[in-house]
């Protein structure tokens, strides 16, 4: 089977064979081989599977490289298009396989790790990397944890609550989805004769 020989050249990183084999029509990679690619760092055999069109990057891709290598995750978001760098599952994977290089960068790209009432903070907690675990608390002044007998539990103020006590009043806004009143008139209380604050 020429597909079973190419796939081995691909996990054993012969480049030249690779290439070689390539050319091949309708020649296949498996997913298990692209999944020892990346674990390998074999960039440049990935580069060659891009070129001669034999994988084709998508979300999916996407969400593989983040279990495993910065430069994959940033050459698939250069080279790609319309790839969701935002899809919950790309920081999901990276925290999984404890890549804080990788959570770093998404983060920088302004990802949303607040999700489902602070997922990713409790996730990182279960997991016990202590790095990960101190780096999302650096980013985020909610977050805070009690360590006991190597156990990292979250403490994780409300969000509501959180912005109330520090006078956020536009993030409070956008997080209810109230709505803003533009060019507000206030009209005189009937009490103290002052403006009133009331709409």
């Amino acid at each position: 089977d020429i597909n079973k020989y190419f796939n081995t050249a691909c996990c054993y990183g012969a480049k030249n064979i690779v290439y070689t084999m390539s050319q091949i029509e309708n020649i296949l990679i498996y997913e298990k081989t692209l999944n020892m690619i990346m674990g390998n760092e074999y960039f440049d055999i990935f580069i060659i599977l891009i070129n001669e069109k034999i994988i084709h990057l998508d979300d999916n891709i996407l969400q593989k490289a983040c279990q495993y290598n910065l430069d994959f995750v940033k050459c698939i978001l250069i080279i790609g298009n319309n790839i969701d760098i935002h899809n919950p599952y790309n920081l999901f994977n990276a925290l999984l396989n404890e890549k804080i290089n990788i959570i770093k960068f998404l983060i920088n790209k302004n990802i949303d790790y607040e999700f489902s009432n602070d997922f990713i903070f409790k996730e990182a907690c279960k997991i016990r990397n202590k790095e990960i675990i101190d780096f999302f608390i650096d980013i985020c002044p909610r977050y805070e944890y009690v360590e006991y007998n190597d156990i990292y539990q979250p403490i994780i103020k409300d969000k509501i609550i959180y912005f109330i006590e520090n006078k956020l009043w536009i993030d409070l806004i956008d997080e209810v989805n109230m709505k803003k009143e533009e060019n507000f008139i206030p009209n005189e209380c009937c009490i103290t004769l002052d403006d009133s604050d009331m709409i």
